[in-house]
């Protein structure tokens, strides 16, 4: 048997994420109920298969919607998903996972009926997106943004969208550098990129192509064709441009250091070998003053090169200066390409841009884009009011289009039609909810049949903006994540997903993926599910001080490992992509797994933590030992360092491994906790990702199954964003070394205020306990000095508060109240207080650990006010749960009295009624009045939809 005083004072984990809200339970319980609707709920999607970025709409088949809550699935739990404003259609954008859905009825904080499920999985086959560069210009190539590898390729070393396309991009002869403009400009700074001020401090973000010598081709960009031989089956991912138009839009900066060649040009090559009468526009522009100094208009393509003179464009020999300075000069080019019928197996259109003969120049390429024929979005969700701006893309500039709209089985003009660019784009006021189809007829003016491109905008009613508190969620710079047994965790609690694939990223839920982390198995065979395959009926101890709330069901799950001797799992942290690197940055890796001997194990059994990122970076490792049955810790160590990328750590060398605890002839169960601490260098050498990889090994005499497997990168979670005023908000900053020094801060207009006592070095002050003070917003920041010599890391974030809106409890003179707290720590301290005028004591007389019931006898008629203080033991602000009783007289009730009851007495009307609780459970159904009240208590109930008093 387990020591109960052990558990008592084992060191819970915070759980006021999964605390309940306080359930009620009177002789005459909650105000207005109502029956439970005996029609289910039924919701269905309007498209099971959604892309990212677009809505899922979701519909219910009653009418009752005010009263629906709509659900997503997190984890194992089911939290309430953040709506724009109750009611039907459900609207909620979808991102890069499969996500399930269902609505409920709730009365107070009972679920009294619950939906069909209903899971929507990620599109593969979606269209491509459109992207804003950094100074706001619609691209579809690059924008120069560094990935960090500084391979010398061009399409490796920058983060580039032509792929979404199908495009291939690739640099060809320059040499480069990415980056600001210091290394060509010293501090200049454009003037498109001074009139767009970046969010951050009022910092530019614009990255650049720096050509060390621009004498030469810099991009090579190819366009997919289809060969003439299909039955090959190769059509280039089912993409082909044939017949298609389209454009090639680059900003770049020239700053001469001498006299310009005369000769210095721009070239646009073509290689698919046919004249196709190409066209391009130039502009050049004295960037400090804004003066267009010269433009040239429908250049032709010769030999399939279409070329500009700069000295066609202004007087080389006189260009504007300040001083001894030449001025920055801006050259924007538009390049309106076709890609004909070619039958000669042509696998690919080229399309190539060049400088040449700029030996007296620096060139800096800001952004360059290929459109092609395709409409975009500005964003595919807007709220009702908003305007949604379409534009179709990679047409030729003298096309038609016509913009229209559908309603019903009808296209209806949007009135936006005309010939050229100033058409091409539609501004769509977004005035309906769900989803709407529009779409754009092109005639390009060459002959050729109509393009039409559809598309669909959708509308979200955001009336009633506001933070949701999602009581099970953990909102961090992404999504955090809180485990059955309490722990916060951002890798995955082995809940199963039920696919059974045999691969591990796929059979359990694991929320990696949301920090753009990949998670694999590694070559383990294992069950998921309970404990019992390996370990009968055992509840480790920490289950067993965190009680579920579904009675006493214990709902966790575990990576049971058939052979432990293997790799379990591998995590890949993003080197550099489009969307994040964690280079330069600190993470930790928790995990806690049971072990249970079977014979005298091995002495060389051990636990291996492997990084393959190929340089060694001094990452440590702490574990414990504990004996799961007494709690006792058998062994520890701290700051174990790696030595060729591996941290391993051997049982023995924390415990007598020969002399383990045991019961009569059966071993005990271990309980092995981990905390890695890593680091994750700038390398250069080309690393797409950085790896860790745990495995244990030499563990033929023991069964291990593992709890949860958690990665903290470097971020700050919540655990709400939005609570009641006078509630607190947990804050911790995760990811970063354990010796770091974290200073809080909150902000007080434009100033920020340290917040005292919680700022340090150490874990103890990686975590604030922020009191919400105001309703509405209010901004908090921490700086964390990582003590590594780099820069100081700043997160910042935003908490809500909310007025409070206390449950209320009607009951009559001299009944009891029952109140329940549910869901905290097992050594959680609970403190009662009744208020009287206005004043709160602690009357009632209830303090103590384990005092999460209190009976309250009802020795007054009128209203009064309780509350609860939960102190979870761990360090934190007490958490307060308040509640009003309501009591009258009941014996003496009159029909004037104005409670909203309607006292019921047995009489000659005698309708066919239903008979419900005020929780809203059905007790009778269709039954005449003078049965229904018959073994009825006095008190209240709901009869016939409407709320009475059974006073007999």
């Amino acid at each position: 048997m387990k020591n109960d005083n052990v558990r008592k004072n084992y060191e819970s984990r915070k759980l006021e994420d999964l605390a309940s809200v306080m359930k009620k339970m009177a002789v005459s319980a909650l105000l207005f109920g109502s029956c439970m609707n005996a029609q289910a709920l039924v919701i269905t999607a309007e498209n099971e298969t959604v892309c990212p970025k677009d809505a899922v709409i979701l519909n219910l088949s009653q009418s009752s919607d005010s009263s629906v809550t709509w659900q997503r699935k997190v984890g194992g739990s089911w939290v309430d998903a953040i709506q724009l404003k109750v009611g039907v259609p459900f609207i909620y954008e979808m991102d890069d996972h499969d996500v399930e859905f269902r609505a409920v009825e709730k009365t107070g904080t009972m679920i009294t009926a619950e939906s069909n499920i209903i899971r929507i999985t990620v599109g593969t086959d979606c269209a491509p997106q459109g992207h804003s560069s950094s100074t706001g210009d619609f691209i579809t190539g690059t924008d120069f943004d560094p990935t960090g590898r500084n391979t010398g390729r061009l399409e490796q070393d920058v983060e580039n969208f032509f792929g979404e396309y199908t495009l291939e991009f690739s640099k060809s002869e320059c040499d480069y550098t990415i980056g600001g403009l210091k290394s060509s400009f010293g501090d200049y700074i454009p003037s498109i990129d001074d009139s767009v001020r970046r969010e951050v401090s009022g910092q530019y973000e614009n990255y650049f192509m720096n050509l060390t010598n621009p004498n030469c081709n810099f991009a090579e960009i190819r366009f997919p064709a289809m060969p003439n031989n299909c039955d090959r089956g190769y059509d280039h991912h089912g993409v082909s441009y044939r017949n298609q138009n389209y454009r090639f839009v680059m900003r770049a900066y020239i700053k001469p250091t001498c006299k310009m060649d005369e000769s210095a040009a721009f070239r646009a090559r073509t290689g698919h070998g046919t004249v196709t009468q190409d066209r391009m526009d130039v502009k050049l522009y004295d960037d400090v003053t804004g003066e267009l100094l010269g433009s040239k208009f429908d250049l032709k393509s010769s030999n399939n090169v279409a070329d500009v003179k700069i000295s066609s464009l202004t007087n080389v020999n006189n260009l504007p200066m300040t001083g001894g300075e030449y001025h920055m000069l801006r050259f924007e080019i538009t390049f309106y390409g076709y890609m004909p019928y070619v039958n000669e197996g042509l696998t690919h259109y080229l399309f190539t841009p060049e400088f040449s003969q700029f030996a007296c120049a620096n060139v800096s390429i800001d952004h360059m884009s290929a459109e092609v024929e395709n409409v975009c979005l500005s964003q595919k969700i807007d709220c009702v009011g908003g305007t949604v701006l379409a534009t179709a893309t990679g047409f030729p500039k003298d096309a038609e289009y016509t913009w229209y709209e559908k309603f019903g089985e009808e296209w209806q003009s949007l009135n936006i039609s005309g010939q050229g660019d100033e058409y091409r784009t539609a501004d769509i006021l977004v005035n309906f909810v769900g989803a709407k189809e529009y779409k754009v007829e092109v005639n390009k003016g060459d002959g050729t049949a109509t393009v039409t491109k559809e598309f669909t905008v959708y509308g979200k009613d955001c009336e009633s903006l506001e933070p949701k508190d999602t009581t099970e969620v953990c909102k961090c710079d992404q999504e955090s994540y809180i485990s059955s047994t309490g722990d916060f965790i951002s890798g995955t609690d082995f809940t199963p997903t039920g696919k059974n694939t045999g691969k591990l990223e796929q059979d359990v839920e694991n929320f990696f993926g949301d920090y753009s982390l990949e998670f694999y198995k590694g070559d383990c065979v294992y069950t998921i599910g309970g404990l019992q395959s390996s370990f009968g009926g055992y509840v480790p101890s920490i289950d067993d001080s965190v009680k579920r709330e579904k009675g006493d069901q214990y709902e966790n799950y575990f990576l049971n490992l058939t052979n432990p001797n293997c790799i379990v799992a591998d995590i890949r942290f993003p080197a550099s992509n489009k969307d994040l690197s964690y280079r330069n940055q600190n993470y930790r890796f928790v995990m806690r797994a049971y072990i249970k001997p079977t014979c005298k194990m091995d002495e060389s059994a051990a636990f291996h933590a492997r990084t393959g990122h190929g340089t060694m970076t001094q990452d440590r490792i702490d574990v414990k030992l504990y004996d799961d049955v007494t709690g006792e810790l058998l062994g520890s160590k701290s700051e174990l360092s790696s030595s060729n990328n591996l941290v391993d750590v051997r049982f023995n060398s924390l415990t007598n491994v020969k002399n383990l605890p045991m019961t009569g002839g059966e071993y005990h169960m271990l309980r092995f906790d981990v905390t890695f601490y890593g680091y994750m260098p700038y390398v250069n050498a080309g690393l797409l990702y950085y790896a860790f990889t745990t495995e244990f090994s030499q563990f033929a005499c023991a069964k291990i199954a593992i709890d949860y497997m958690s990665i903290e990168v470097e971020s700050v979670c919540l655990s709400h964003k939005q609570v009641c005023k006078g509630d607190t908000v947990r804050a911790v900053a995760a990811g970063f070394p354990k010796s770091a020094t974290y200073t809080w801060y909150e902000r007080s207009g434009e100033e920020w205020l340290p917040m005292l006592n919680i700022s340090g070095q150490g874990d103890a002050y990686r975590t604030a306990n922020i009191l919400v003070d105001i309703v509405g917003a209010k901004e908090y920041k921490v700086e964390v000095n990582k003590g590594d010599g780099s820069e100081t890391v700043t997160k910042k974030f935003t908490v809500y508060g909310k007025e409070s809106t206390l449950e209320t409890i009607n009951v009559c003179l001299g009944d009891t109240v029952h109140a329940t707290v549910e869901g905290y720590p097992m050594n959680a301290i609970y403190t009662w207080y009744e208020k009287t005028e206005e004043e709160w004591n602690s009357a009632l007389g209830i303090s103590g650990p384990g005092e999460y019931t209190t009976d309250i006898l009802v020795d007054f008629v009128g209203t009064r006010e309780y509350k609860v203080e939960v102190d979870n033991g761990d360090g934190s602000a007490p958490k307060t749960k308040r509640f009003i009783v309501i009591a009258i007289d009941c014996d003496s009730i009159l029909h004037g009295d104005t409670t909203g009851v309607k006292i019921l007495e047995l009489s000659g009307d005698d309708p066919i009624v239903n008979v419900c609780t005020v929780e809203g459970y059905v007790l009778k159904s269709n039954v005449r009045l003078s049965e229904a009240l018959i073994n009825l208590k006095r008190g209240f109930y709901i009869i016939d939809g409407r709320k009475y008093y059974i006073s007999k």
